[in-house]
């Protein structure tokens, strides 16, 4: 994979860091408990501490947790709402 100039990539323990400082933002936004146990680091890269990049996965069952669809736009609205 190629890496734009000035673009390094991060290590997993930069990703943890990464995640866990967003998940207590969000959970102090929410009043909430947010669950990140499944959660896969894949990749990330970053130019400095304001311009990062991460991609994840996380299981996701339908008949357990609820419609995709549904879930993924109140995933948005709270990150949007958040940020």
């Amino acid at each position: 994979m190629n890496m734009p100039n000035g673009w390094m990539i991060d290590s997993l323990v930069d990703a943890e860091s990464t995640t866990e400082i967003a998940v207590t933002f969000l959970e102090e936004s929410l009043v909430e408990k947010i669950e990140i146990s499944g959660l896969n680091h894949l990749l990330g890269y970053s130019k400095n501490p304001f311009n990062r990049f991460q991609s994840t996965s996380e299981p996701f069952n339908e008949n357990i947790d609820c419609n995709w669809s549904e879930h993924n736009k109140l995933i948005k609205n709270i990150i949007i709402d958040a940020f």
